[in-house]
């Protein structure tokens, strides 16, 4: 695989980098896969900590990032992380893993007073307006990959989201107020929330832990 490649996933990474900007200082990359976020981030962040559960994207993202002095890998799931904090972090397709509200509370948790986290997730298809979208997008979809070349890391995982659009703007607006969600191309959606400042944190149930979907 090349050092820099492109797939859905990574479409959005450049969308990442600009919020991480906003925030810099320690940034988490959760499910961090080959580790190629991380890598990006480096160069915006102070230092930034990618996890996933997967030992050999855990291997992968290792090797990639072993020159970056400010970056270390961790073996690990979001849960694991309780009790510490990070001035921005991030999560690319990996939501859809994990129970939604114990995994967007998790995910709250780790955001340091005054921090930022952006996520960039799929839900599952519902309802006219999603397939309108999704149909429309589709043309789009397939010529970005001819241009680009789509590519995956291999081991990728990979699974269907399984809660709709409407059910995660639910969710969110009870665990996340004041955050802002829109749909995107590539059947992706992009979510922002900044905590407050003065804001303090309530400790997550534990949720298990998954590796980083395609």
């Amino acid at each position: 695989m090349p050092d820099q490649y492109w797939n859905h996933n990574t479409h959005y990474h450049s969308w990442v980098l600009d919020r991480a900007r906003e925030h810099r200082g320690d940034a988490l990359d959760v499910g961090c896969g080959d580790g190629l976020l991380v890598e990006r981030l480096a160069l915006v962040c102070d230092h930034v900590t990618g996890i996933d559960t997967d030992p050999h994207a855990v291997q992968l993202a290792t090797d990639r990032t072993a020159r970056l002095p400010n970056v270390d890998i961790e073996l690990a799931g979001l849960g694991s992380m309780r009790g510490r904090q990070f001035d921005f972090v991030s999560m690319v397709a990996v939501l859809h893993h994990l129970p939604l509200r114990e995994g967007l509370m998790l995910a709250r948790d780790l955001v340091a007073p005054g921090g930022g986290l952006a996520i960039v997730g799929l839900t599952r298809t519902a309802g006219g307006l999603d397939w309108l979208f999704a149909l429309v997008q589709a043309p789009v979809a397939h010529l970005l990959g001819r241009l680009r070349g789509k590519t995956d890391y291999d081991g990728m995982a990979a699974t269907d989201p399984a809660h709709t659009l409407a059910e995660l703007r639910d969710v969110v607006d009870e665990v996340l107020p004041g955050a802002r969600i829109r749909r995107a191309l590539l059947w992706r959606y992009l979510l922002t929330w900044r905590r407050p400042p003065d804001s303090g944190t309530n400790p997550s149930p534990d949720v298990g832990s998954v590796p980083r979907s395609a």
